[in-house]
């Protein structure tokens, strides 16, 4: 992305590309924050309530307790880095701001969402990998084939 033209079209220069993909790039991050914050919204309860379950109601001492409080932070660090949907939403967020401050090949990322909202997609092509792979075999042998009549017919081009 030395130089790039949106569209091949001369009448539009580098600096008017570079601010249309800026631009892009702005929507696709608050966009992004959308969905992060979204989905944050729905799970960090849950991650809460699991890391700030209360053993027993004692009395403590103000020592114990600001121990107890970072204990109880710390538990919930580990436990949100420990769910894979959350470490997935926030490299989603973290990418999005990175494809902005560094380069837009960082949005690319966000391209992996289809396969968390739509999981059959993997498992249309995982389920019939039989027949996909026949289909893999039949390809080689047809390309050398052809391959074998191409040199064999007009080998002067080889």
């Amino acid at each position: 992305m030395e130089s790039p033209v949106l569209f091949l079209d001369d009448n539009i220069t580098s600096e008017q590309t570079k601010t249309v993909f800026l631009a892009c790039g702005i929507a696709m991050a608050v966009c992004a924050a959308f969905v992060v914050i979204f989905f944050l919204s729905k799970k960090a309860p849950l991650i809460f309530r699991e890391a700030w379950k209360d053993q027993a109601n004692k009395k403590k001492g103000i020592v114990s307790y600001i121990f107890g409080l970072i204990l109880k932070l710390v538990k919930t660090v580990f436990l949100s880095l420990k769910n894979p949907m959350v470490l997935y939403y926030l490299a989603y967020g973290t990418l999005s701001i990175l494809g902005i401050v560094i380069h837009p090949f960082f949005f690319s990322f966000h391209l992996t969402e289809i396969f968390i909202r739509y999981p059959n997609v993997i498992e249309s092509v995982y389920q019939p990998r039989a027949a996909l792979g026949l289909t893999l075999v039949l390809y080689l042998i047809l390309n050398y084939i052809t391959g074998l009549f191409a040199y064999t017919l007009i080998y002067d081009d080889f």
